[in-house]
């Protein structure tokens, strides 16, 4: 009976955070994980996939840049306060994922079916904590990951066509980056452009980097 009594407070349902749950108290950190911080690198890296004319992309990398380069707190910046926090996630989840893993093992001799409905449940829940906050984790590292890619692709474009010349295609090129640094391909464009011997033919930078990149 203690046992039984020890198992049964311990699985009482209102001390576990559940995703899924209806009730206002059940809106806990599970349940903002799983509708807000797991959805929105999903979403963001399925944009930055996709095809999309040049101008769309450049929006999306646009508004990707500033949201994870948004500072929370000094130099803490939105992408760091989402990886911190889902890696925590994962770390608080793995002791209590093996620790009912144990409890259903210990009850192989002793199949009281309602004691092991309730470790199943409790274990179930763990487990599903432990695979959302890894996904979270897994998640928005994949997306720092393509937007890098994407971000280098257009940086290395726009100089590029500095070095041809073009300041101002440069400087349309990493426009989401922000007026400084559009500005500072313009110039080095420019200068290239005014440093040119007149008459002096130009390669063209469609010739080395495909126009839809």
């Amino acid at each position: 009976m203690g046992y039984v009594g020890s198992v049964e407070n311990d699985l009482n349902l209102g001390s576990v955070p559940d995703v899924l749950g209806g009730g206002t108290q059940d809106f806990t950190w599970w349940r903002f994980l799983a509708w807000v911080l797991l959805p929105l690198p999903v979403v963001l890296v399925v944009l930055l996939s996709a095809p999309a004319p040049r101008l769309v992309r450049r929006g999306v990398l646009r508004f990707v840049e500033t949201l994870l380069v948004a500072r929370v707190r000094g130099p803490i910046e939105i992408i760091h306060f989402a990886l911190l926090i889902a890696g925590l996630s994962v770390t608080f989840c793995i002791g209590p994922m093996l620790s009912s893993e144990a409890e259903v093992a210990k009850l192989e001799n002793r199949r009281d079916p309602n004691i092991l409905v309730m470790l199943l449940a409790r274990q179930y829940r763990n487990e599903r904590n432990f695979w959302l906050a890894l996904f979270t984790l897994s998640s928005w590292a994949v997306l720092w990951i393509v937007y890098q890619v994407n971000r280098d692709k257009h940086v290395l474009r726009g100089k590029l066509l500095a070095l041809q010349g073009k300041g101002a295609a440069a400087a349309d090129e990493v426009a989401f980056l922000g007026n400084d640094s559009a500005r500072r391909l313009e110039r080095a464009g420019d200068n290239v452009a005014a440093t040119r011997p007149a008459g002096t033919s130009r390669p063209t930078v469609d010739g080395i980097v495909k126009k839809d990149l």
